[in-house]
């Protein structure tokens, strides 16, 4: 996957234990939190 809206590079990415959340840091200290979409098969 690709995640495109951190503006400096990604350090850190952690899910949840279902997986229905991702968090991501960057290296200026912000945190995302993502709901991913899972890819087609």
């Amino acid at each position: 996957e690709e995640y495109i809206e951190h503006k400096t590079a990604i350090i850190q990415c952690r899910s949840n234990a279902s997986g229905s959340y991702v968090a991501s840091g960057d290296a200026d200290g912000i945190i995302k939190v993502w709901t991913p979409i899972p890819s087609p098969k």
